[in-house]
């Protein structure tokens, strides 16, 4: 019963995000509607925020819709549509600033790296700390 407590605590913690990240998308896409020409970089980050706003959305309403049943369900589809839409928006936000700077690019992409390598680090002591309890 613990872990399934964890588990809606995650996903209230990964809607709260994505939510946040349909902001961002929303706000970026009223931008560029302003904009007069879109350069290669603007053009593929404004497929990237496109794309990532129904992944999102599909998320939050999977993570609603079992809210409202108490239920939790273990499908593919799920975390297949968070992860995308957070890359498919980091994808974004590298052409963005590929697009004003390419050493701001370059930092932002190889600290994203950095960040998931040390995330998936992290993850591999919480599981060994959990198994040792």
């Amino acid at each position: 019963m613990q872990h399934n407590k964890v588990g809606q605590a995650a996903d209230g913690m990964f809607q709260a995000i994505s939510g946040a990240l349909i902001g961002f998308d929303i706000i970026v896409l009223t931008e560029f509607v302003s904009l007069p020409d879109l350069t290669t970089q603007l053009t593929v980050a404004l497929y990237c925020f496109t794309v990532s706003l129904p992944l999102l959305g599909f998320f939050i309403f999977t993570v609603l819709i079992e809210k409202t049943r108490n239920c939790s369900i273990a499908v593919w589809y799920k975390p297949l549509a968070l992860i995308s839409g957070i890359i498919t928006n980091l994808v974004g936000v590298a052409m963005i600033l590929l697009h004003l700077s390419r050493m701001a690019a370059t930092v932002f992409v190889v600290l994203c790296i950095i960040a998931i390598i040390f995330t998936n680090i992290h993850i591999h002591f919480a599981d060994r700390h959990e198994r040792n309890e």
